[in-house]
């Protein structure tokens, strides 16, 4: 429960630096950490085509985690809950609502505020304004967006015309689970449709699935405007420059000439890559089919009381907020192979089948096309990473890779640690504590040999080969050691519309009748899959007429996905007996040279995990039970520390092991699972790390009947369907040559918090400063509606809000949205979808 509360006495961005502290004491490699901020910058865009597949796959190919990753796992379901399906009611008659994610940067650079400037109290630090707030429209207009529909196969060719693609149409799996989308590839261009709105155009599937570059061009809208104009996209629209999103957001007007957004930090409706020669280099598009007649015009409040709204964090206004820190992008190099020679190559295979059952599958490696001896490649899995000999050759213009063997048989490792030089070989060493070293087969000249410092991170992903490394990927951060990236969202959601000519007045808020429990702080709750009202009161210590009368509710429904404000209770010291959880422990350096070991419990709760760090005179005693399951019998403390005051072990043999077997699919209990058969004739199903919840077969190691080795935990007392369930802590093919997985989940780790810069060293509150301020229309990706069987629940207007844009001082972006309409043109409900989540 404490993970879905946020205090609003204690900013939004703590809860973010918490996150990020957690998540940074976790030694999780370098490119893992930078695919995900990828990943998370993209979590709610419309994945992008095959033919440019993500690196981010790469990063963990053969699920080789180690156990500090199950950690980061427990915070990541989290941040993951708005990535979900569109999802279903919380209780009975409750409506459904599809909770979304972190939103979108404008064409701002920081300016700051004049010194003399007192700003505005908030949130225990300033608010400064950096410019003048604009002057108001007194209406706006209100615009019906109509359904996205599927392409059919004639609109996808249609589309595919447009951007001279002439090419084969094959299908893939859909954006939308579910559903399939087609493709269209020349062995160069691709595009994949899923509506003649929404679709990716990539010019180079190859050179795209190696970039992430940085906006710089100073005439890239005339670019824009005329490569989009000579394929028919002559809509009116803005652009401009996002280092968030890496390339340019193309914000279409209304035909009052207003900008036209979705939630922030999300895909916007268009994006923009350009390359290095000022060339559209990909598009990603999710735009809208809405009626340009308006519904009406309406009347809106000004840019004063929008501000004066957000100031006040009680006012019953439509409120979406959102947060994100500095991205900070790595440097990278990726191996480059001459042509017409044999090379031998490695990467993850795409396939996708044509239309045409007569007509071969595509078959691409990294993005680029295959030809010659790809017999079996077509029934790949599409993460399976392989080694391929062969000749690049160009055809055509087109650059393709002629196979003549390929081989399944082997393993992508990741090696993060420090460089160094020894003779003529440039040599890394591994950071993990093994201190493993492998020298770099034909390693870049300008690598960082010798010059890394404390503040900045390396690692290198690729095949062992003769004790040395063939390296595929290589990423190098200066400075923080990370991509950044992390994000949050707050706010109650917009206000549902009131057309009818008929006001509907909002109650006002008041006191709780509660005498006895005289809170002094709220929070934020998010209602989950079977919530009712009733007993969210209840749990709580209110009652359901309080709850909506905080609430400004009118009836008892509620939506999965939905905030609401609730009474949080003064923290009272809670005993507790035999309380079951895993151990933690770990060492952290400090900068005065002295060390301290902390103590962690991770107990398995309804809706996830709770993490309490452990005091007491008997942890000394602990240390052998490390990542184990304990009772603890104690106090949890008003600051939510875990007083020990005495254990139990209940399974004093337990111990990690290494199995060596087989993993499939099955279903038990209604849910898809990993059964993993071990060589002695042993079944188990399959959990990650201290999760509570099955793995899914889509993180098979290999593929399914695969020979795999794992180091697993196995509880005797713990069961799933029937079978005993295996914890996995690393898993890994077994191939020749491959090294046997080593026991290291129970390994006490430690981190050196004196050269951690993420670590914060300052609790001072950052002031804020808000850079822009304009009006926009605001409607919801219709991404999240397409297939979405709870459709006509969610709004489908574009209707005006106020877009407040700005920075804290510590870099971290902050976007608020603020439902403009005046109270007379809303209902005192909230509306399905129209949340930050």
């Amino acid at each position: 429960m404490k993970d879905q509360i946020k205090n609003h006495v204690e900013p939004e961005e703590n809860f973010s630096d918490a996150l990020k502290s957690v998540v940074q004491k976790i030694e999780v490699n370098a490119r893992f950490k930078a695919e995900l901020g990828k990943q998370l910058m993209e979590a709610h865009q419309p994945a992008r085509s095959h033919l440019g597949q993500s690196v981010f796959h790469r990063a963990v190919p053969t699920f080789g985690w180690v156990f500090a990753l199950a950690l980061m796992v427990l915070v990541l379901n989290w941040m993951f809950r708005s990535i979900a399906p569109p999802p279903i009611p919380a209780a009975q008659e409750t409506p459904s609502q599809a909770t979304q994610d972190l939103p979108s940067p404008s064409p701002t650079e920081f300016v700051t505020p004049s010194p003399n400037d007192e700003g505005y109290d908030w949130r225990g630090a300033k608010l400064y304004l950096a410019q003048p707030l604009p002057e108001s429209l007194a209406d706006a207009h209100i615009y019906l967006m109509n359904k996205d529909e599927p392409a059919t196969a004639e609109e996808a060719r249609t589309l595919a015309n447009r951007f001279g693609i002439q090419g084969e149409m094959y299908t893939t799996e859909g954006f939308v689970y579910g559903t399939t989308n087609y493709m269209f590839s020349d062995g160069k261009q691709s595009l994949q449709v899923h509506s003649d709105k929404y679709f990716t155009y990539t010019a180079d599937p190859a050179r795209h699935n190696r970039s992430f570059l940085k906006p710089s061009n100073p005439n890239a809208e005339e670019v824009i405007r005329e490569f989009l104009n000579a394929r028919g996209f002559d809509l009116p629209f803005q652009a401009y420059p996002s280092e968030f999103f890496g390339g340019y957001v193309v914000q279409p007007l209304a035909p009052d000439s207003i900008p036209i957004q979705y939630e922030s930090f999300t895909l916007p409706m268009m994006r923009l890559v350009l390359d290095e020669n000022r060339q559209v280099l990909t598009i990603d598009a999710s735009l809208m089919d809405y009626d340009p007649n308006p519904i009406g015009e309406y009347g809106i409040i000004t840019a004063q009381e929008a501000f004066d709204s957000l100031l006040d964090e009680s006012a019953m206004t439509g409120k979406m907020e959102f947060s994100h820190s500095p991205t900070n992008m790595p440097k990278e190099w990726y191996p480059t192979y001459p042509d017409n020679q044999t090379v031998t190559i490695y990467g993850y295979v795409f396939s996708s089948p044509a239309v045409d059952p007569g007509k071969p599958a595509l078959v691409l490696v990294d993005g680029v096309a295959l030809t010659g001896n790809t017999n079996g490649m077509e029934s790949l899995d599409r993460s399976s990473f392989i080694k391929a000999t062969g000749q690049f050759i160009t055809e055509n213009g087109i650059r393709k890779f002629s196979v003549e063997s390929w081989d399944r048989q082997v393993n992508e490792i990741w090696v993060s640690g420090i460089l160094s030089r020894q003779g003529d070989q440039v040599i890394i060493t591994s950071d993990d504590g093994t201190g493993k070293q492998y020298p770099l087969i034909d390693p870049p000249a300008d690598l960082p040999v010798d010059a890394q410092h404390s503040g900045s991170s390396l690692g290198i992903s690729g095949v062992i080969e003769n004790e040395a490394l063939s390296w595929d990927y290589i990423q190098f951060f200066e400075n923080n050691g990370n991509g950044g990236g992390g994000g949050a969202g707050g706010g109650l959601g917009f206000y549902k519309l009131n057309l009818s000519d008929t006001p509907v007045p909002f109650p006002t808020p008041t006191q709780r009748s509660d005498t006895n429990n005289s809170s002094q702080f709220t929070g934020i709750y998010t209602i989950q899959e079977g919530d009712t009202l009733t007993a969210i009161a209840d749990r709580f210590g209110t009652t359901m007429d309080d709850l909506m009368q905080l609430n400004a509710l009118t009836d008892t429904s509620i939506l999965i996905g939905q905030n609401l404000v609730v009474p949080i209770p003064e923290p009272v010291e809670q005993p507790v007996e035999d309380l079951r959880g895993y151990l933690s422990v770990s060492i952290h350096k400090k900068s005065d040279g002295t060390s301290s070991k902390e103590y962690h419990l991770e107990v398995a709760q309804e809706n996830g995990s709770t993490i309490y760090p452990m005091e007491g005179s008997a942890l000394g005693e602990l240390d052998a039970y490390n990542t184990l399951p304990i009772l603890i019998t104690g106090t949890i403390n008003t600051e939510g520390s875990l007083v020990v005051d005495s254990y139990k072990v209940p399974y004093p043999d337990l111990h990690f092991q290494i199995l060596k077997g087989t993993q499939r699919a099955a279903q038990i209990e209604g849910q898809n699972v990993i059964i993993f058969t071990a060589e002695d004739g042993a079944v188990y199903v399959e959990f990650l790390a201290t999760n509570t919840f099955p793995l899914t077969p889509d993180s098979f190691t290999g593929i399914a009947g695969d020979l795999i080795q794992q180091e697993v935990l196995i509880i005797p007392d713990e069961t799933f369907g029937g079978l005993p369930v295996a914890h996995v802590y690393q898993s890994a093919m077994i191939q020749e040559n491959a090294p046997e997985l080593e026991v290291q989940a129970n390994t006490i780790y430690v981190y050196d918090d004196a050269n951690d810069p993420g670590l914060p060293t300052d609790t001072t509150r950052p002031n804020l400063t808000i850079d822009q301020v304009e009006l926009i229309y605001f409607v919801s990706n219709p991404y999240y509606q397409v297939n979405d069987p709870n459709y006509s629940q969610r709004s489908p207007y574009l209707q005006p809000a106020w877009h407040f844009i700005g920075h804290y001082d510590d870099g971290t972006e902050f976007d608020m949205l603020i439902q403009a309409l005046k109270e007379e043109f809303l209902l005192p409900e909230l509306a399905p979808g129209l949340s930050p989540g």
